[in-house]
């Protein structure tokens, strides 16, 4: 499988790479590499699964950023919303908007109109390391009680330590003069999450994403506080209704059976 780079006489606004299931190759390393030390924004998203020479390599490149993609799979058991663990549903993340960065322009409008978002099988992010010509900002974090599972137990083993983790960063470098997007880098440690039914859950972060990496992060972005509009379902509020679909709608309908039945009967 040959997975192209990023030539240098193309004309592109953003690198985006979503799923990369295979290793650049040599050539294309080096266009990757070249990209990246002109400063030329980057959205990458690797998720669980990915190819382990495909992190080191995205790793390294990334070296200067100190974003780093870490090990294992990101969980956070919610028993009140249908999460215990030992479940695969664990592995489905609410992110409220207090754990998104307030202080940064893909997640400032976010966290200020209380738009949460949700995430489903990530792996952990590193902050570290890097060189001082950067700013490193954690985007989005997942509460104290998430552990990185290694085993795919899906619940906290030995060496599974419970803590925050970021789920996505950014990274810019440090600009004396007026604002650019020179070096900007948005990781985003899941793939499924930017795929098919599950992108709207994300579709506010990755917009903005792209914004900011464009360049175009100082345009009004439209989005209106969650209090403001007259109807608002938390987590909890959902998956009432989904029991109440799931369980009600059948159990009434065995029940008009039985009426039935039992007037036929008389």
């Amino acid at each position: 499988i040959e997975v192209s780079g990023p030539a240098s006489e193309e004309e592109f606004d953003v690198l985006v790479v979503i799923g990369q299931t295979a290793p650049f190759q040599a050539s294309d390393l080096e266009a990757a590499r070249n990209w990246i030390h002109a400063g030329r924004p980057v959205l990458l998203a690797l998720g669980p699964t990915a190819p382990v020479e495909v992190l080191q390599q995205w790793n390294e490149l990334l070296g200067e950023t100190g974003l780093q993609f870490g090990s294992g799979l990101v969980c956070e058991a919610r028993p009140r919303a249908g999460a215990p663990p030992g479940t695969s549903a664990v592995a489905t993340l609410d992110i409220a908007s207090g754990q998104l960065s307030g202080q940064h322009p893909v997640t400032q409008v976010l966290a200020d109109s209380g738009r949460a978002q949700g995430l489903l099988a990530a792996r952990p992010l590193r902050l570290e390391g890097g060189s001082n010509a950067y700013l490193r900002t954690p985007l989005m974090l997942t509460t104290g009680d998430a552990w990185a599972d290694l085993d795919r137990d899906y619940a906290p083993g030995p060496g599974e330590l419970r803590q925050s983790f970021p789920l996505a960063a950014a990274a810019e470098r440090w600009e004396a003069q007026e604002p650019s997007v020179a070096g900007r880098t948005v990781v985003l440690g899941s793939v499924i999450s930017l795929t098919g039914p599950r992108l709207p859950f994300v579709q506010e972060f990755t917009s903005g994403a792209l914004r900011w990496l464009a360049g175009q992060d100082a345009a009004p972005s439209g989005l209106v506080s969650l209090t403001s509009l007259p109807l608002r379902l938390e987590r909890t509020d959902q998956v009432r209704i989904t029991n109440i679909l799931t369980l009600g709608i059948p159990g009434l309908t065995l029940l008009v059976a039985l009426l039935v039945y039992w007037r036929r009967r008389r």
